[in-house]
């Protein structure tokens, strides 16, 4: 599928057909509202020709009535497609927003990539870009546009001296336009992204206040702010620089224009091949014949935005992949098998994990130990699905991790990442996993995870809210323990641990370490990232890491028993360690 049509791909079929069958209506309503545009101009030419030849109030009369009531319907089509288009946006919302959220989360946890938008930060902004320009002037402009060439030969009919400097006129303003677009779209690209990223930088800094001011970096986050906001400025100010000059020439060759259509007609009506209403007649409808030209003018800078928008969104759903049906295979025992995998995070770039192979059967916990930038964390993202394996297989009880359904694999794995970051919201509904609340399973979860007293003990219980704000903030140590609550939730079949006890207190630990116990009992499969010596005492396996390769694996007996004899090579008469690389 063509990368233009992946974001339409992701609104469902039903509301494809029905923002199809809005489309279609409005185009009806704007054939009819520019038909009934018509009636000015011929007003004009009934007046002239007619009634101050005749001097009949009558006629007057009845003209006028005619006019109003056309010009009446008008509004209320104007004002009915505005509403339809706004409906329209709201679908592509719907049916994008859901998606759009999904891609954002997945995309903000892959590796950075170089020169590459940030598109998990935009998803939704790019969305509501679509949706504003969907009920804006400037998709009407587009409607209208068909109708330049309509009323260029009403006029030609008129004259054809007249009609051709109608459709001259259209042509120029149209060149006008694409002048203007080549002219500014450099500028307002660069504006936009400059004034992003410095967006992007503040809310950075923000969520470092604490660090910021006690270390007095204001002043820094200030200088380096303002050389952002500079080029966005720079970028801003030659795309008006360029605007100002195009739409200044635009505004004297539109009165240009006009001048010349009125003397045109004069011309031929002196000559005697045209009425005096046709004068006036023709000089309106280039008016009306020109205006969506303007329009789009007018409209660059939306248009600009909203064409970058639908390409981010392209991209984001590019990276995101095909959705795909899986089928929902047994519920599996937890058998875990790693073969041959290696991992890079682009090509090109040296691999971080290279061939590891092991396997850890339920009721089992692997301990996965090696010094720091050893690819431990790369290895468990991977084990849980958020990255895509790169080289090897990982499988959960024989099945590939990517054929599992992805809702179902959510279900059958816990995770406990190295930085625990909760999301607003109460700590039941976090330790639930934002699920329709099952209070017998949430307070399960947190029983199994040791933690239950201790959040009994906060303001409102499992009801306390968590936010940037809040009333009630948690420690370190407690938003781990609900962290690991979070991750024993559902009773997982894999449960993966990054450093589960970097925060935690004693009374912490020991409560981290009676549910590891717990979780072997139960026949769960747990991998354990640590360096605490009381975690490993637990480690039915080790996985020793360095360099991205696998050093040592095997029984925790066998691993120490070598470790215990290196150490007495290197140093004679030196103490035996337990592992804690």
């Amino acid at each position: 599928m063509p990368s233009g049509a992946l974001a339409s791909s992701r609104v469902p079929a039903q509301t494809r057909a029905r923002i199809r069958q809005i489309l279609l209506v409005a185009a009806g309503f704007s054939v009819a509202i520019n038909l009934l545009l018509l009636m000015p101009s011929l007003y004009m030419l009934q007046v002239y020709d007619r009634v101050l030849t005749s001097r009949s109030l009558e006629t007057l009369s009845m003209l006028t009535l005619i006019v109003t009531f056309a010009l009446l319907v008008m509004a209320l089509l104007d004002t009915v497609r505005t509403a339809l288009m706004g409906v329209c946006g709201a679908l592509i919302e719907k049916a994008l927003g859901p998606s759009v959220v999904e891609a954002m989360l997945r995309e903000a946890v892959q590796p950075a990539r170089a020169n590459s938008p940030d598109l998990a930060a935009r998803g939704l902004r790019d969305v509501g870009t679509v949706k504003g320009f969907l009920a804006s002037p400037a998709l009407f402009a587009l409607f209208d546009a068909p109708w330049v060439l309509a009323y260029s030969l009403v006029i030609y009919l008129f004259h054809p001296l007249l009609g051709l400097i109608a459709i001259l006129s259209a042509v120029a303003l149209l060149v006008l336009a694409w002048i203007g677009e080549r002219a500014t779209r450099a500028g307002i690209e660069q504006s936009l992204e400059a004034a992003y990223k410095g967006n992007r930088f503040i809310e950075s800094a923000q969520r470092s206040a604490e660090a910021v001011v006690a270390m007095r970096m204001e002043a820094g986050i200030a200088r380096e702010w303002k050389a952002r906001n500079l080029e966005a400025q720079d970028g801003q100010l030659r795309a008006a620089d360029a605007s100002n000059r195009i739409t200044a020439f635009t505004k004297f060759f539109r009165q240009f224009v006009q001048i010349g259509m009125l003397g045109a007609a004069a011309y031929v009506t002196i000559q005697q091949n045209a009425t005096p209403g046709v004068m006036i007649a023709a000089t309106v409808l280039l008016g009306r014949a020109l205006a969506p030209a303007e329009q789009a003018i007018g409209a660059w800078r939306q248009l600009i935005e909203v064409r970058g928008a639908w390409q981010r969104l392209n991209l984001l759903f590019a990276r995101m992949g095909e959705s795909s049906l899986r089928t929902t295979l047994p519920q599996p025992a937890g058998h875990l098998q790693v073969e041959g995998l290696s991992y890079s995070p682009a090509p090109g770039q040296p691999p971080i994990l290279r061939n590891i192979s092991f396997a850890v059967q339920p009721g089992e916990l692997l301990a996965v130990v090696g010094p720091s930038g050893s690819g431990k964390s790369t290895l468990a993202r991977l084990l849980v699905g958020i990255w895509d394996t790169g080289f090897g297989k990982i499988r959960l009880d024989d099945a590939e991790l990517r054929t599992w359904d992805r809702d179902q694999l959510g279900q059958l794995i816990g995770y406990l990442p190295q930085d625990v970051e909760l999301i607003a919201g109460t700590v039941g509904s976090n330790i639930a996993r934002l699920s329709a609340r099952d209070d017998a399973a949430t307070v399960a979860a947190a029983q199994l995870a040791n933690a239950h007293q201790m959040i009994v003990r906060l303001p409102k219980g499992y009801e306390t809210e968590i936010a940037d704000r809040s009333a009630y903030t948690l420690s370190g140590g407690q938003r781990q323990r609900v962290g690991l609550a979070r991750a024993l939730f559902g009773n997982p079949k894999l449960v993966v641990l990054d450093e589960p006890n970097s925060s935690l207190d004693t009374e912490g630990d020991d409560a981290l370490h009676a549910a590891l116990k717990a979780l072997k009992e139960r026949q769960v499969c747990v991998v354990v990232i640590t360096q605490r010596t009381k975690l490993l005492g637990l480690a039915d396996k080790f996985l020793v890491l360095k360099e991205g390769a696998v050093e040592r694996y095997g029984p925790r007996e066998e691993i120490e028993r070598q470790l215990r004899e290196q150490r007495a090579k290197q140093s004679p008469g030196g103490r035996n360690l337990t592992v804690a690389t």
